[in-house]
C-alpha cells in the first residue's frame, strides 16, 4: 500500500459523494484499499483502482460504470449489457478488446445519429437500420417504435401488429370500405399480446413476417399501399 494508492482512493470518494455514485464492485475495491492494513492489494486490484481513478478524474465515470473504451456516454456492466446514457442498447460478449472497441465506436455513432434526429435511443432503434434511414420528423415514428410484425399480400400491408404497454397488442387492417378495423390482444400465460396476435392471424391464413428485413422505404411503401396513414397508427395506439 502506497501513499499514492491511498490518495487515489480518497480522491475517488471525494468526487463520487463519498462513494454514493460508485457501483457496488467499485465500492468493494475502495473498501479493500482502506483495509489494506490487513492485506495487500493484488496486482489486478491495483490496475482496477488506477483505471477507476483515471475515469473518475476525467469525468468518464457515468451510470455507476466507466465509459466503455473511453467513449463518452457508453458504459457496460459486468454482465455484458451496454448502455447509452443509462439506456440499454446492446449486449457484448467479446473476448478481443480491439474488436469490442471497434464495435463500440460504431454503436456510439449509431446512437448519436439516432439521437440527432430526435428519435429515442434504445435496443430497438440502434439495431434496426430503418431508424438510421428514416428522416428526422417522420410521421411514421410511432409505427417504427411499435411495429411488431406485418402481414403482406401482393406487396401491400394487410395487417399490422403493434405493441402496446403492459405486453398488450393491437392488430389493425383496412377494410374494403377503407375503415380501420382493430383487434386488441392481452398477454396470455404462454406469451405477450403480440405473440398471441401473431399466431391468431397465422391461424386465419395470414403470414406475419419480420420487420427487420425491410428497408424504411419499402416498409412505408407497403404500409401506404395497404391504405394505412400515420393517423391510423396513432388512433390504434391511443
Amino acid at each position: 500500500m502506497t501513499a499514492t494508492t491511498i490518495d487515489q482512493a480518497i480522491e475517488i470518494l471525494g468526487k463520487t459523494r463519498d462513494g454514493s455514485d460508485l457501483a457496488p464492485h467499485h465500492m468493494t475495491l475502495i473498501e479493500a484499499v482502506v483495509s489494506a492494513g490487513r492485506f495487500d492489494l493484488t496486482e489486478q486490484q491495483e490496475i482496477a483502482l488506477s483505471e477507476l481513478h483515471s475515469a473518475v478524474s476525467k469525468g468518464r465515470y457515468s451510470g455507476n460504470a466507466i465509459w466503455l473504451h473511453g467513449i463518452e456516454h457508453l458504459t457496460k456492466n459486468d454482465r455484458g449489457y451496454v448502455y447509452w446514457k443509462g439506456i440499454e442498447v446492446e449486449h457484448y460478449s467479446f473476448t478481443d478488446p480491439v474488436a469490442e472497441k471497434s464495435a463500440a465506436l460504431a454503436l456510439a455513432q449509431r446512437c448519436l445519429t439516432i439521437e440527432s434526429k430526435g428519435f429515442p435511443v434504445n435496443c430497438r432503434s440502434v439495431l434496426d437500420q430503418k431508424f438510421l434511414d428514416a428522416p428526422a420528423g417522420t410521421p411514421w415514428l410511432p409505427l417504427l417504435l411499435r411495429l411488431y410484425s406485418i402481414c403482406l399480400a401482393d406487396g401491400k400491408a394487410r395487417w399490422l401488429i403493434l405493441s402496446k404497454p403492459g405486453e398488450h397488442a393491437v392488430a389493425i387492417t383496412k377494410t374494403d370500405a377503407g375503415t380501420l378495423e382493430t383487434r386488441h390482444y392481452g398477454p396470455e400465460t404462454d406469451g405477450s399480446g403480440c405473440y398471441t396476435a401473431f399466431h391468431a392471424l397465422e391461424r386465419e391464413g395470414s403470414a406475419p413476417g419480420s420487420i427487420f428485413t425491410s428497408t424504411y422505404e419499402s416498409l412505408i411503401a407497403a404500409v401506404q399501399a395497404g391504405g394505412f396513414t400515420p393517423a391510423d397508427i396513432e388512433q390504434a395506439l391511443a
